[in-house]
């Protein structure tokens, strides 16, 4: 998902279940760190933006006390498929506070595409986009928004 659909789901599941305190996203585009400084983490909080600056600090302090950490013992994407919507339970982890997990992968397109018809109008938008003297180029942030953009465009 790029980045402003994870906070419209953030702000969809508080809507629906009002259970959701934030989501951690995995990115290249803020907070470089990596061997690299070519990946990084985001913290967005339950109302879909980015956690307070106060929050990440102490988020950070407690990273620097980590003695130890579980890795699953199994090829993850053999076991789970990003192509459709879907709930895995996994048990064969190596802890003993949460021995089982689950990962849910969801559909997020419908949802920010429903979002953004809200916001901007589309049939004014694809006037402009049929008229022969306009041209557009569109970055999809390296593949991130080419499954927003095709739904749009497509």
């Amino acid at each position: 998902m790029s980045t402003p659909a994870c906070s419209a789901y953030i702000r969809h599941l508080n809507a629906i279940h009002g259970n959701c305190i934030g989501g951690i996203l995995l990115t290249a585009s803020h907070n470089p760190g990596g061997q690299k400084e070519d990946f990084g983490i985001k913290f967005n909080s339950r109302n879909g933006g980015p956690a307070q600056e106060e929050f990440t600090n102490l988020v950070y302090t407690e990273t620097t006390r980590i003695s130890e950490f579980a890795v699953a013992d199994f090829d993850f994407l053999s076991k789970v498929s990003l192509a459709e919507p879907g709930e895995y339970r996994f048990s064969s982890v190596q802890r003993a506070a949460k021995p089982v997990f689950t990962v849910k992968v969801v559909e997020n397109v419908g949802l920010y595409i429903n979002l953004m018809r809200e916001l901007f109008d589309f049939e004014a938008i694809r006037g402009l986009l049929q008229r022969e003297d306009f041209k557009m180029v569109l970055d999809a942030m390296f593949g991130a928004a080419g499954p927003y953009a095709k739904a749009v465009f497509g």
